[in-house]
């Protein structure tokens, strides 16, 4: 909460605007990382109500080849959808409703062996490391593994929330309501 000892991370995502307007941005990069972000939001009603949709799309096809299963690992593919209403009901009384889906599949993720010991048996936690090593090069720039088993994993959120604003002559009553579901496989 806001009156946690550590902080707080309060995330305010643009409110519907008074005129329409939107936005568009892409992104490439030169490892494979695409990225696309839209939003649109227009006015309804002429008195500050307003509407706001906005999503995302990410497809990063990983920094790791995996030479045991013959993919990349450490990749990631995102997308998600966000709306958020505005009603301006009374002078003195306004609502807001905001709702969010979004999704992430990954296929695995992975470390790459920088360094072995030169004293001893390549080994991890009493393991020896000799097979795994066949076509692997360790050091700062190995970007290659064996990794027997994927360990994709998805997630899925979707999360609603209410805000009520009554305005009064020297207060305001505020509720706000909210409710998230976070799937993780």
């Amino acid at each position: 909460g806001k009156n946690a000892s550590a902080g707080v991370g309060n995330i305010l995502t643009n409110k519907p605007g008074d005129a329409t307007s939107g936005s568009v941005s892409l992104t490439a990069a030169t490892d494979g990382d695409y990225r696309g972000e839209a939003s649109i939001s227009t006015p309804i009603g002429g008195n500050g109500s307003g509407i706001r949709v906005s999503g995302f799309y990410r497809d990063y096809r990983g920094n790791v080849r995996n030479l045991t299963l013959g993919r990349r690992a450490n990749d990631q593919e995102n997308y998600g959808l966000r709306a958020k209403a505005k009603l301006v009901l009374t002078d003195a009384f306004n609502f807001t409703l905001s709702n969010s889906w979004s999704k992430a599949k990954q296929s695995g993720t992975t470390n790459t062996i920088r360094s072995i010991n030169p004293l001893g048996t390549p080994n991890s936690f009493g393991i020896p490391l000799v097979p795994s090593l066949i076509g692997i090069t360790p050091g700062v720039g190995n970007y290659n593994a064996r990794i027997d088993a994927p360990g994709a994993t998805t997630n899925k959120i979707v999360a609603v929330s209410g805000r009520a604003v009554y305005e009064l002559d020297q207060a305001d009553i505020i509720s706000v309501t909210g409710f998230q579901d976070w799937k993780f496989n």
